[in-house]
């Protein structure tokens, strides 16, 4: 029997976070911003001055797009905080100390089971719904309808090769290792 502790890592909240388009966006915003401000400020010395004189000429455009561009920037800085992934760990763990979601895999299926604020969730999933298998040296991969990452540093009960080991005779075809 082995068994694999699935906890949320940062490694997987940020190999999640990684493929978000939206992240990105938002990080390279913030760059874009960021260097403009910089800019502003230390090379014409003059950022909030340059905002005075745009409403005293009454420049609306300017205005206006100097305010956007800091609503943009504090509300960008404020979605990059929050998506940070060590601060979505520590708020997740912080919800929901008793979590654990711990996978057993045995001769005929794996058997998924959540524990999370005293509710009890097992799921069996015969080796067969295992569309494919990939590996790495930091972790292996198992899709079927979703999927799940197992790393290397989490295993209760055996070891990566014992799973591999496993997963060749239960699933030959699907293995990509």
């Amino acid at each position: 029997m082995i068994q694999v502790d699935l906890k949320k890592y940062p490694q997987k909240v940020w190999n999640r976070l990684s493929r978000s388009p939206v992240f990105w966006v938002a990080v390279t915003t913030q760059i874009g911003i960021l260097i403009c401000i910089v800019y502003n400020y230390f090379i014409k010395k003059d950022y909030l001055g340059s905002l005075e004189y745009y409403i005293f000429v009454g420049d609306i455009r300017m205005v206006f797009v100097l305010s956007v561009t800091f609503i943009i920037f504090v509300a960008g800085y404020a979605f990059a905080f929050l998506m940070f992934p060590p601060f979505k760990v520590w708020r997740f763990n912080r919800k929901h100390p008793d979590f654990s979601d711990i996978i057993t895999f045995g001769d005929e299926y794996f058997v998924r089971e959540i524990h999370k604020n005293g509710v009890v969730s097992h799921n069996e999933c015969p080796y067969s719904s295992v569309h494919s298998v990939y590996k790495n040296d930091k972790n292996i991969a198992i899709l079927t309808d979703r999927m799940i990452t197992l790393f290397n540093d989490s295993y209760l009960n055996g070891t990566p090769a014992e799973l591999e080991a496993l997963l060749k005779e239960k699933c030959p075809d699907k293995c990509k290792f």
